[in-house]
């Protein structure tokens, strides 16, 4: 990614539409516009999925829990969308087995969920759920109690911050300019309406304004913000709700399956097998009144997660054995009751001046929250054209059995352990050739780049040569995940992206 051809372009086009957010939802949304044949910028303040994209619990799924609020259009729209993406992103998106584990009870309601969610997800192509006795889970779950068996489903994992940022390349690669580290500091106005935005360039300490036809609002839990960037003491829309995670190294808690847990809030709570040997616990879901960035788990946050996955392990967590704790927050529709009981439905409203606003929904449900939002924008616009986003293969979509063979080739004519092979494919796909060329290019490149992880320094290089990473954390959080899956937070690994970056400038 270019990031000064594409600053160019951002100062001088006016186009069709401008998108504020580089999460999930600014992303699809300039994917779906481009794909229309629409002119397309977009601008993130901070990186590509450094909100709430990045720290979600990594799961493409229906929602079970929607299921005890009878959303059943929305859990039917989950399940349809895991079979979408995974055309879209197979080497992101990955079927996954969940167990829900059965200690003394029959779990008749549980079944009969199941098996609702089961019909709701009929013609997508995965199993049914089935009944697994104990001796099964034992060998797939060793980690839990005793238990009387349980009930096996599938669902779909992903990494979040990699499907942001292969839709927001795969938006760059169809025509679109797009930012990082830009912010939208106000908006242009023309004959009373919005017609542009003004950026601060962090990186340059620039400014400079970008003209459009219209604007979205995309901004996650930021949205409030932009709005009183055109009006002071616009009536809110989203009320935040917080949710939290921990990570802890799969030799504490050894499951092959990802195991579902109900919560006395009446809640499930995730294990999820993730990456570089460590698994993801959660997560929360509280109001939350406090400062919208740097959020952070809080102690008793994690205590309460600790607590009832403790419940069911046979060998019990301690805070010792945490190697990375992060927090994020939804944006939730505002409305009364608590967050729980909030449907993640999304919002899409235009302002009297024409600012369109998306917010709410879920990762899953990306795309069709983005087809919504630029059919508003096509109304301004006064145009017609069909989505085009379920037929599009995202960047790097590729089948496995296509690239992992000859990519273990590649490896070992360079000396490297060909066990890299799937890991490079589930985190880059058809690009992984681009990368390990990189090592091949600059032999010290096929070095590792953390002592306790198996990231290659390619990787990192990759990150910053062609994934428009500017900063450490862009790198080592969110093109790669060092920084949540080493006890360091990836910074053993620190001095030397840094000395990359300087390079790059």
């Amino acid at each position: 990614m270019d990031r000064s051809a594409n600053l160019v372009r951002l100062a001088d086009e006016t186009f069709d539409v401008l998108v504020i957010g580089g999460g999930i939802t600014g992303a699809g949304v300039a994917l779906d516009a481009v794909l229309r044949g629409l002119s397309v910028g977009l601008i993130e303040r901070d990186d590509f999925a450094s909100g709430t994209s990045s720290k979600s619990s990594k799961l493409i799924h229906g929602g079970l829990r929607y299921l005890q609020r009878l959303h059943l259009g929305q859990v039917r729209q989950g399940l349809h969308e895991r079979r979408v993406l995974e055309f879209m992103a197979p080497h992101l998106v990955r079927r996954t087995p969940f167990l829900f584990p059965r200690f003394g009870s029959r779990n008749i309601g549980v079944r009969a969920g199941l098996t609702l969610y089961d019909v709701l997800g009929a013609g997508s192509g995965y199993s049914h759920h089935r009944l697994v006795r104990r001796g099964e889970v034992a060998v797939h779950a060793p980690a839990l109690r005793e238990t009387n068996g349980a009930f096996e489903y599938w669902d779909a994992r992903t990494d979040d911050a990699r499907l942001v940022w292969a839709v927001a390349q795969t938006a760059l690669e169809n025509g679109a300019a797009i930012a990082n580290h830009c912010a939208a500091t106000g908006f242009v106005h023309i004959e009373g309406r919005v017609g542009g935005v003004s950026v601060y360039d962090g990186e340059t300490d620039a400014t400079f304004d970008v003209r459009a036809r219209v604007v979205v609002n995309a901004t996650g839990i930021w949205v409030d913000a932009v709005r009183a960037l055109e009006h002071k003491g616009v009536e809110r829309d989203v009320r935040p709700s917080k949710g939290i995670h921990i990570v802890v190294s799969a030799s504490r808690l050894r499951t092959e399956s990802a195991l579902i847990l109900p919560t006395p809030d009446g809640r499930f709570l995730f294990v999820v097998p993730w990456e570089n040997d460590t698994v993801l616990i959660g997560t929360t879901d509280a109001d939350y009144d406090g400062p919208l960035d740097d959020v952070v788990a809080e102690p008793d946050e994690v205590e309460w997660i600790l607590a009832v996955v403790n419940r069911v392990l046979s060998d019990p967590l301690s805070d010792g054995d945490i190697v990375a704790t992060f927090a994020g927050l939804r944006p939730l529709v505002a409305q009364g009751g608590r967050t729980k009981d909030v449907s993640r439905k999304p919002l899409i409203e235009v302002s009297s001046s024409g600012l369109i606003t998306a917010t709410g929904g879920k990762l899953t449900a990306w795309r069709p929250m983005a087809v919504r939002t630029v059919d508003h924008v096509l109304r301004g616009l006064d145009t017609h054209a069909k989505s085009k986003t379920d037929r599009t293969r995202l960047v790097g979509a590729a089948a496995y059995e296509g690239v992992v063979p000859a990519l273990e080739v590649v490896l070992e004519d360079l000396g490297l352990d060909k066990a890299h092979a799937p890991r490079l494919y589930h985190r880059y796909g058809s690009q992984s050739s681009q990368v390990v060329r990189l090592a091949r290019e600059e032999p010290t490149l096929a070095e590792p780049l953390h002592p306790a992880l198996p990231y290659l320094r390619a990787e990192a290089e990759f990150a910053i040569r062609t994934e428009g990473a500017r900063t450490i954390d862009d790198v080592l959080a969110r093109r790669l995940r060092a920084s949540l899956t080493s006890r360091d937070g990836g910074a053993a690994a620190s001095d030397w992206v840094r000395g990359r970056l300087i390079l790059a400038t």
